[in-house]
């Protein structure tokens, strides 16, 4: 990667203490994010453990800068600008605020165009759209998957109509007198 790039990292029990927390959160649906303190330069996390195996980095193991990957950033954000992280009312976690608000009505048109797009297959309206719905979205529209590689079904329910993102049309119960497969 990039020398400069910088990256949090966290524990595994760090990780999974977030995820129980936002499961039982009072509030249903919110966003939370932990106190990372100050990020890693992973040119001197990967230098420290060449010298924690007993190397000397640069030397005895060669570190190779390839730069950044399309989409990657120098460094990363926990919260965006048009956000804010405020107390959770559990130590060192913070939950996460939009500053800017949608009505759910407009939000919903929005998430209808943007899956109408997708099953139109139309790369140019999804990024508009997701640029519109996120500003602060940095899109990669140049490693993009081939056509042919991607799922076409995605944002298809069983009658091939555009839904709601997560909200696929009901599949017909098998009766009991049809076999049931895993």
């Amino acid at each position: 990667t990039h020398s400069g790039v910088h990256r949090f990292f966290m524990l595994i029990a760090e990780a999974v203490q977030l995820v129980l927390h936002a499961a039982t959160a009072e509030e249903p649906g919110g966003t939370y994010v932990l106190e990372m303190g100050q990020p890693v330069r992973i040119l001197d996390m990967a230098r420290n453990v060449a010298r924690l195996a007993g190397y000397l980095p640069d030397i005895e193991i060669p570190i190779v800068i390839t730069g950044l990957r399309p989409g990657e950033k120098l460094y990363e954000e926990l919260i965006s600008n048009d956000e804010i992280a405020k107390p959770s009312g559990i130590p060192s976690i913070l939950r996460v605020e939009s500053t800017t608000r949608l009505e759910a009505k407009s939000l919903l048109a929005a998430v209808a165009d943007l899956e109408r797009s997708a099953c139109e297959e139309d790369d140019a309206a999804v990024l508009a759209k997701i640029r519109q719905l996120v500003p602060a979205a940095q899109l990669d529209t140049q490693g993009s998957a081939p056509r042919e590689m991607r799922s076409s079904t995605v944002f298809q329910s069983s009658k091939h109509e555009p839904t709601l993102l997560g909200q696929f049309a009901p599949q017909a119960r098998p009766s009991a007198s049809q076999p049931t497969h895993p």
